[in-house]
C-alpha cells in the first residue's frame, strides 16, 4: 500500500505480471499481508483519511500478521486491492526478480479518491457477491 503525496487509495487496483520464476520464497517474490487491507480500511473510517495518513508514515506500524511471499511463474498475473499492503520480498537467489507492474484507475476515480463508506466501492463485481468478512 503506497501512502504518496496524495495519501492512499490513489489507484483502483494493482496489477502485476510475473517475468521470471518465484518457485520457492526468497527470489524477490511479491508479498503480502493478507487480510490487513480490512483492517486499514477500518481504521481510515474511524481515524479520517489525514489522521491515518500522518499515523502510517515512517516508521510504520507493524502489521501484527505474517508476510506470504507469492509463488508464481513467468505470466501469471497478480491482482491486489489498493490498501493491501505489500512489498518486494528479499532475493537470495542468484537471479534477477522480474515483473511489471500497473496501477489501474477506473474512469470514475477521482469522485471516490477520499471515498471510504464501502471498501469494495469500485468493485461492482465483487459488491454482488456480497462482504466475506461480515
Amino acid at each position: 500500500m503506497g501512502v504518496g503525496n496524495g495519501g492512499i487509495n490513489n489507484f483502483t487496483m494493482l496489477i502485476g505480471i510475473v517475468l521470471s520464476p518465484w518457485q520457492v520464497p526468497y527470489c524477490g517474490n511479491f508479498t503480502v499481508f493478507p487480510g490487513t487491507h480490512h483492517k486499514i480500511f477500518k481504521a481510515i473510517q474511524s481515524m479520517g483519511h489525514d489522521n491515518f495518513v500522518a499515523g502510517y508514515r515512517d516508521p510504520r506500524p507493524p502489521m501484527d500478521v505474517e508476510p506470504v511471499q507469492i509463488i508464481a511463474q513467468p505470466g501469471d498475473v497478480v491482482f491486489a486491492h489498493p490498501l493491501l499492503p505489500h512489498r518486494a520480498g528479499p532475493n537470495y537467489s542468484c537471479n534477477i526478480r522480474y515483473a511489471c507492474f500497473f496501477r489501474i484507475h477506473r474512469i470514475d476515480k477521482a469522485q471516490t479518491k477520499r471515498n471510504f463508506s464501502d471498501l469494495f466501492l469500485e468493485y461492482e463485481g465483487i459488491k454482488a457477491l456480497g462482504n466475506p468478512m461480515q
